[in-house]
């Protein structure tokens, strides 16, 4: 069994979820979100152009799934913000 990857949310990304890549997907964008500086970097949203119609039912279906898991968990979400100079 392979293990479980913590994402920059604490969201435990398993291999065998079968949004696994659009989980994966989800953790890069949030770990470019920390590190973006919105005064001086736009938003980009070529990544999520690129994405065929399945994988765009995925990445929903990935976004929801962290949306549920920070709401179950708010107090986590506002350590790590905390956390982050």
């Amino acid at each position: 069994m392979e293990p479980t990857i913590p994402g920059p949310d604490g969201f435990l990304l398993s291999p065998n979820d079968p949004v696994h890549d659009a989980q994966l997907r989800l953790n890069e964008y949030l770990l470019g979100e920390e590190q973006r500086n919105p005064a001086l970097t736009a938003f980009d949203v070529a990544i999520w152009r690129k994405l065929r119609k399945h994988q765009l039912v995925d990445q929903v279906r990935a976004v929801l799934e962290r949306l549920a898991f920070t709401r179950k968990r708010p107090l986590l979400i506002c350590s790590i913000r905390t956390a982050i100079p």
